[in-house]
């Protein structure tokens, strides 16, 4: 194989990297700008058909694990009827290997959520995401993402009686 072959099958492998983590990295802005509108069914999408979307347990807080799209858009219809709120992402830290990919992010959560009539709560979650991607027809999608929380705060508004 001559050196100019070699070179050209280089490139389009180093092109190919970097054509996937751009697209990872859109994907991850699409993840959270459907979520914090509420778009379940966009939600769903950025997973594999098969995906997961997992919250480990905390002392104060059962873990919980969703499996398939159906079952991803539920979930985001039903956290999004009770709380609302904006994710400030992080970039990715990433490891792409041909049509798989694996990385890890830091996130903020703000929200807000109406507890009762009396009540108002906001707060902010903050955490790591890991995350395993493949490539598929439909482009880069999560294969499974991991939610550890670091830090979580909540203030309550009472309202004036």
């Amino acid at each position: 194989m001559s050196t100019r072959t070699t070179s050209a099958a280089s490139l389009e492998k180093r092109l190919a990297e970097v054509e996937a983590r751009l697209a990872i990295i859109d994907l991850e802005a699409t993840y959270a700008r459907v979520w914090d509108t509420g778009d379940a069914d966009g939600w769903a999408d950025v997973f594999t058909s098969d995906g997961i979307f997992e919250i480990v347990e905390l002392p104060d807080r059962p873990g919980r694990a969703v499996k398939g799209r159906a079952a991803l858009a539920a979930f985001c219809r039903e956290v999004n009827a009770a709380t609302t709120g904006m994710h400030m992402m992080h970039l990715p830290r990433l490891t792409v290997r041909g049509n798989k990919a694996s990385g890890g992010l830091y996130f903020d959560f703000w929200r807000v959520a109406r507890a009762s009539s009396e009540q108002t709560v906001q707060g902010r979650s903050s955490g790591h995401y890991d995350v395993t991607y493949a490539k598929t027809a439909k482009g880069w999608r999560m294969q499974k993402r991991v939610e550890r929380p670091i830090v979580r705060t909540n203030d309550a508004f009472y309202g004036v009686g």
